[in-house]
């Protein structure tokens, strides 16, 4: 087949716009057929070479003409320097945004946001590792810095070298129903991981919390049913049988404020003789905002069994056990052995906990002793046994063997 441009055809379309339209002459084997229509689009339009196209009639000629004008009015030059491989691209993007009356340009600049974010594309152990030195410089307790980072670590094994911006929320709840962990770790694990990506979307690593539209019913698939079971607590008897096997050891004045003021482990282990006010009309302990979990400031009142079993010691000064972590578990260990007493996990604070609320029957104080939100019902449930009022008497009554009234010194 050949085509001819009849000479006297070419027309500007629209008019001013410099877009010519050519009719060719359709010509086989030297028989004449319908027209076609040329569109030459010039270079003071395209930026580049001109752009030639053929249409079957003259009014999707000047359809194309007039598209391509108001694409130049709009975008100038740009419109038509797309490579082939772009032109492919956009037409393979517009395919898959069929009917969903999204526009190519409204999916770029939410995808924009989302898969190139203003940081860069890192990895999850690299937005771990700038989380980790963000918390370091808060000056935070190396316990609360040693928590996130052991979780955060354990998560990074299966993902750190994914690529941030690619972890789906389906990602992190299966790996966190892993059925070896308890519902206790995997509410750990959760709040870690969940406190990490609120870190990484406020550092604009992410664009988005991938946890952020975990329901609450969700959330309890994922973690399970929290163990119900009363926290394990020393009887009585067991308590007795720790105190006096605890005399002449650092750590006995410590087992005693443990068990009758309700410390945590990390109180007890940052608390000083100063904090012990012994002079006051009703002694008591100060946990300082620096020392307690809450960061909030308590006074926990030393009851008459406490002072006796305290007697026993020689107030020094500073850190009431000077030693190291490593050593407090080997004392623990000792004690409980010469006792002959089974270790409860948090034995000390479970114990005061419920003989506290066994003997007052008043949660919100018994939890300000603690240290807790008054309000926090679930938090302190954690900490109290049902005990009975008989053995909330006893607890409380523990007395000081008769053939100890000596005094116990401790280095200073």
């Amino acid at each position: 087949m050949m085509t001819g441009i009849a000479k006297d055809s070419p027309f500007e379309h629209p008019d001013g716009s410099g877009i010519r339209i050519g009719t060719r002459t359709n010509i086989v084997k030297g028989k004449r057929y319908d027209n076609s229509y040329l569109v030459v689009i010039p270079m003071k339009i395209t930026g580049r070479q001109r752009l030639r196209k053929t249409l079957p009639t003259l009014e999707k000629a000047k359809e194309f003409a007039e598209k391509q004008y108001r694409l130049s009015k709009r975008h100038g030059q740009a419109a038509f320097k797309m490579t082939d491989e772009q032109r492919v691209d956009a037409v393979r993007a517009l395919e898959t945004l069929k009917g969903t009356n999204l526009t190519l340009d409204e999916v770029a600049k939410y995808a924009r946001l989302r898969l190139r974010p203003q940081s860069g594309t890192l990895t999850v152990q690299q937005v771990v590792d700038r989380m980790l030195q963000a918390r370091d410089d808060m000056n935070l307790r190396p316990r609360t810095i040693q928590s996130l980072k052991s979780r955060l670590t354990k998560f990074c094994e299966t993902f750190g070298y994914a690529n941030i911006l690619e972890i789906e929320e389906t990602d992190i709840t299966k790996w966190i129903k892993n059925p070896k962990l308890s519902s206790r770790s995997r509410l750990n694990y959760y709040r870690a991981i969940n406190q990490f990506f609120i870190w990484a979307k406020e550092e604009k690593h992410i664009s988005d919390n991938p946890l952020s539209t975990v329901s609450k019913n969700k959330r309890q698939e994922i973690i399970g049913r929290q163990d119900e079971k009363p926290p394990a607590i020393y009887t009585p008897t067991e308590a007795q049988l720790l105190l006096e096997a605890a005399i002449g050891e650092e750590i006995f004045p410590l087992l005693v404020i443990g068990f009758f003021c309700g410390l945590r482990t990390a109180e007890l282990q940052r608390l000083k003789w100063e904090h012990i006010r012994f002079e006051e009309n009703e002694p008591f302990v100060t946990v300082f905002s620096s020392n307690a979990k809450s960061r909030s400031l308590r006074n926990v009142r030393l009851n008459k069994s406490a002072e006796e079993w305290l007697s026993l010691c020689d107030k020094g000064h500073g850190l009431v056990f000077k030693k190291k972590a490593t050593a407090w578990i080997r004392y623990d260990k000792r004690i409980h052995e010469k006792a002959g007493v089974e270790k409860r996990d948090n034995g000390l604070r479970h114990s005061f906990g419920s003989y506290h609320y066994g003997m007052y029957g008043d949660e919100i104080r018994t939890a300000t002793q603690m240290g807790h939100n008054p309000n926090d019902h679930s938090l302190f449930s954690n900490y109290r046994a049902l005990v009975s009022e008989a053995d909330a008497d006893a607890f409380w009554s523990i007395k000081v063997p008769s053939n100890n009234k000596k005094l116990v010194q401790f280095p200073s």
